[in-house]
């Protein structure tokens, strides 16, 4: 038998009817976060989605969070026919999937599902820079099994950020959930009682409920920060000539990353701060 690809556990997944509400409970019960939120669409962000090799019209929301080196997902369906909305109406909500990271075996991975008689049951593409599939594993390994791969130049992680960022502010305030980008990080906090800003002579915040924002000249965010259970997060953001956004670095509560985001339609995704 030739190696496996399926040797590390990338993402546990569970389908919810209110990601949001969920990621909160997690938060305030087991200290599980911070949760990045994105709304993925096949107008829009998530092209060529199939559900059993027929095209589809659908968009559903993300929450993501990792414990330790694995991602937690929670996955909401909105609109459409999809194997989420199947899994609610059949099961209710819990387990969906396992994601294994295939470190550029996609296509074996792919190939020895398919010979083992297994059915590619949902699957297409997001942000133009990744591919994803889902196998009906459920009723041999009790789970349905997920496996995805970014475009090559996407894992080398050098693409320059396309297009200029959306400004972020409206009418003097910020928008909850209006910072975007196509690879969200942010800190998932409690949601207050009351909210208190400040705000800096261009209408945007500096502080809201225990975080801290620094701006940009031109109304864009380069710092942000905020304290959880006493540890700091930060992100750091950087911009080219044009003010495009072509790097972050962030402090998490599972380490420092740097990431090299690129917009292909940023509408549709954000960093929420609940």
């Amino acid at each position: 038998m030739s190696a496996t690809p399926f040797t590390k556990i990338k993402q546990v997944a569970m389908v919810v009817r209110d990601c949001e509400e969920t990621a909160k409970r997690y938060y305030d019960d087991l200290g599980i976060g911070p949760w990045a939120f994105y709304t993925l669409d096949s107008r829009d962000n998530a092209r060529d989605p199939n559900l059993r090799g027929e095209v589809v019209d659908h968009d559903f929301r993300v929450a993501k969070a990792m414990v330790g080196d694995v991602q937690m997902e929670l996955i909401q369906p909105l609109r459409g026919a999809s194997i989420y909305v199947e899994h609610l109406a059949k099961h209710g909500e819990g387990l969906h999937h396992i994601a294994f990271d295939m470190q550029g075996r996609f296509a074996n991975a792919r190939a020895r599902l398919i010979e083992k008689g297994y059915r590619e049951v949902q699957g297409g593409r997001v942000f133009d820079i990744a591919t994803y599939a889902y196998f009906d594993t459920d009723k041999a390994l009790a789970s349905i099994m997920e496996i995805a791969v970014l475009d090559k130049n996407e894992r080398l992680n050098v693409r320059r950020l396309q297009g200029k960022q959306p400004d972020v502010r409206s009418r003097g305030r910020v928008k909850m959930g209006s910072i975007q980008c196509p690879a969200p990080h942010f800190f998932a906090l409690p949601i207050p009682n009351t909210i208190t800003n400040t705000w800096d002579a261009n209408g945007n915040a500096t502080t809201r409920n225990g975080l801290t924002f620094n701006w940009a000249s031109f109304n864009l965010p380069t710092y942000l920060q905020a304290t959880i259970n006493g540890s700091t997060l930060t992100s750091t953001f950087s911009y080219g000539p044009e003010h495009q956004r072509y790097k972050q670095i962030g402090t998490y509560l599972n380490g420092t990353e740097t990431t090299y985001p690129r917009v292909v339609n940023a509408r549709s995704c954000r960093w929420v701060v609940l």
